[in-house]
């Protein structure tokens, strides 16, 4: 049994060889660790131009360690306003933004929220790419809506609300007892699971119709057929469960520690 360590960001590679020689200990050179291909790589055959500029090691790791810095006030600073502007609603796998707590907060904070937001709405392991993430943002503090990494974002009175769009999940199906769009666990006898749409939602009784047409939609429904036999979300049918699997959780697990209230709120629905 071995432990694997990453070396200190601080330290060079001649100086850790330099070590391992003194104690007469063994290494392996990584080869990628010469691949141009890799930033790192040409970043380190940078270096000794930027010495010449003073951006030696030890000043760009010191840098490093001040921006990592910075990075935990602003993911603290997130995880404040998350707890009072955010509100999950697993059951649906949607999340409703407070309009006015995100107007009154500033622009990082605000693209972090929405960023996490949408990979959690999707499940996706990856962050938007900022210049259409900041250009989502922008039509949505101006009262406009929009779609992006799969999710949509409209008004819908105090709150934004963010859910899955339609078209990333028009053509998913799955049987009862798999994983549909890979975010919801189903349960259930017969018929196939499948975005509610346009024909499932003419077939919801008008009290039973809870979330706004567009965001219903991409809910999963059972299908026998064209005939709707359930939407667990909106309460319709029975003998079948669709729930959100919220394998990505909305924060990482210090925002959780920061506030409580978050860790109570993520089991509210609408």
């Amino acid at each position: 049994m071995f432990r694997l360590v990453r070396r200190r960001l601080e330290g060079r590679r001649a100086d850790l060889r330099h070590y391992r020689r003194v104690l007469k200990g063994a290494w392996v050179d990584d080869p990628s660790n010469d691949n141009p291909r890799f930033d790192r790589v040409r970043w380190r055959n940078a270096l000794p131009d930027l010495e010449t500029l003073g951006l030696d090691v030890p000043r760009l790791a010191e840098t490093a360690q001040t921006m990592g810095r910075a990075a935990q006030a602003l993911q603290a600073r997130a995880a404040d306003v998350a707890a009072q502007a955010l509100r999950p609603l697993p059951l649906s796998g949607e999340v409703l933004m407070d309009r006015t707590i995100l107007a009154q907060t500033e622009a990082d904070t605000q693209l972090r929220l929405l960023a996490r937001v949408l990979q959690w709405v999707s499940q996706s392991e990856y962050r938007p790419r900022i210049a259409p993430l900041e250009a989502l943002l922008d039509r949505l503090l101006s009262g406009g809506g929009g779609t992006l990494h799969g999710c949509e974002a409209r008004i819908h009175g105090d709150h934004i609300r963010v859910f899955r769009e339609y078209a990333a999940v028009a053509e998913k199906t799955a049987q009862p007892g798999a994983l549909w769009d890979g975010r919801f666990e189903t349960r259930g006898k017969g018929g196939q699971f499948a975005a509610l749409g346009h024909v499932g939602w003419t077939q919801i009784p008008t009290d039973q119709r809870s979330i706004p047409y567009h965001a219903a939609r991409s809910l999963p429904a059972v299908f026998d057929g064209a005939t709707l036999l359930a939407c667990p979300a909106l309460g319709h049918g029975q003998g079948f469960d669709a729930t959100f699997t919220g394998r990505l959780p909305l924060f990482a697990q210090a925002f959780f520690d920061k506030s409580g209230s978050m860790r109570r709120r993520i089991g509210e629905s609408d």
